[in-house]
């Protein structure tokens, strides 16, 4: 059975990202949480993009783009740390990628890696959202039932 992959564009070529196995990807995601703790904290914010359209990933950029400035270095390295095939190439990417397209694939990783739907995650939490009912409505039967004042 093929795992799920994503294909991010770094330089003028692009990349076939697999996602890992449950044992890899827990040690990538501890890896991953003690050098970006910051970034977790927004990952509920990101907006909903098609991961498979690069152009679409460059989306998430504006978002964290505040963060990455002090953690550029390291989200660049989690993301060669995620990607045996990345890690490989990973001469070649640095010397004709740009930081810009780093971070758009590494935005596509975490949404690879993530179980949940990152913006998704407090229905999870917090359950289903509530609100008043109407006083019109039906009974669990479909009928409504009414007394009349009638005897």
């Amino acid at each position: 059975m093929d795992r799920e992959s994503i294909t991010v564009a770094l330089g003028d070529r692009e990349f076939k990202v697999e996602a890992l196995s449950i044992r890899e990807s827990k040690g990538w995601r501890h890896k991953f949480s003690e050098r970006l703790q910051p970034l977790l904290d927004i990952l509920p914010t990101l907006p909903d993009v098609d991961i498979t359209k690069p152009e679409e990933l460059v989306k998430l950029t504006p978002v964290v783009q505040g963060l990455l400035t002090d953690y550029l270095d390291e989200a660049i390295e989690v993301l060669f740390e995620y990607s045996p095939a990345l890690n490989e190439e990973r001469e070649w990417i640095e010397d004709n990628a740009t930081e810009k397209q780093a971070i758009a694939a590494l935005m596509g990783v975490l949404k690879l890696a993530n179980p949940f739907p990152l913006g998704g995650l407090s229905g999870v939490v917090t359950g289903p959202p509530t609100g008043p009912t109407s006083s019109k409505s039906a009974s669990r039967s479909g009928a409504s039932k009414r007394r009349s004042s009638k005897t």
